[in-house]
């Protein structure tokens, strides 16, 4: 569990920045170790309805059923597989680069659909509400770092809302502000944590009224000695290991 303190700290600090309120919907994207965790930390913050989302489906089961979240959605392959991003492969888990959209318009209008699909699970009220200017979630932790999942971020979260940028990864992208700025959605940008780590010990021991779900399980593979990093981080790259089962965390022991 000490492995996963520094993952868990970028949680913590996510949903310090984010501050929901008692009773918020979130939406969380992306479903590897960050991502797992700052679901977690959302449903311990008071968030009623946890919705993770992710290309792989594995990832996604292993989230729901360990309790990391209350929904699940798999990003449909007409979706991610010409949505710019990268997804697994179907037969070794590898993360291979997809082909783009050929125009932003086209981009867009992938997100909104990603979004408005994923807002059916997000919101299980949803079916319930006559204006459409409140659909939407109360917060989207963004943990992939892809331009097409900021993008969609944008779209599913509701005016007032929040978009948290957890993820690091296209450093330029390309996305529709003015879903924000019309909406009064605020974009808040997270770098790593601060003054977190005592929080995490504290959670990962189990103390007081907030309880995380089992992390036992979530370091799925190990490897001996800083010989095997290579093979490690290839492994890291992956959603599943030549025998098919899941990755989710790769640790290296000394």
């Amino acid at each position: 569990a000490a492995a996963l303190l520094e993952p868990l700290s970028v949680a913590i600090h996510s949903l310090n920045r984010a501050a929901p309120a008692p009773g918020s919907t979130a939406l969380v994207i992306g479903a590897g170790t960050v991502g797992l965790l700052v679901a977690a930390m959302a449903r311990q913050s008071g968030c009623t309805f946890v919705t993770i989302m992710d290309v792989d489906e594995g990832r996604v089961n292993y989230a729901i059923s360990k309790g990391f979240a209350t929904h699940g959605y798999v990003v449909p392959k007409p979706f991610h597989s010409s949505a710019g991003t990268s997804t697994p492969a179907s037969s070794d888990g590898a993360m291979t680069p997809l082909s783009s959209y050929s125009s932003i318009s086209d981009r867009l209008d992938g997100a909104k659909a990603v979004a408005a699909d994923v807002l059916s699970v997000a919101r299980p009220d949803m079916a319930a509400l006559e204006e459409d200017e409140d659909d939407g979630v109360d917060v989207t932790f963004e943990c992939t770092g892809k331009e097409a999942c900021m993008q969609t971020s944008l779209y599913a979260t509701k005016p007032g809302g929040k978009v948290i940028m957890v993820g690091m990864g296209t450093p330029i992208q390309t996305v529709p502000l003015s879903a924000a700025h019309l909406r009064e959605v605020d974009i808040l940008g997270i770098f790593r944590y601060a003054n977190t780590y005592q929080t995490g010990i504290r959670l990962l021991a189990g103390k007081g009224a907030m309880k995380l779900p089992s992390l036992d399980d979530m370091v799925t593979h190990k490897f001996k000695g800083l010989a095997e990093a290579k093979k490690a981080f290839e492994l890291a790259g992956r959603t599943v290991d030549d025998e098919g089962n899941l990755v989710i965390k790769v640790v290296i022991e000394a």
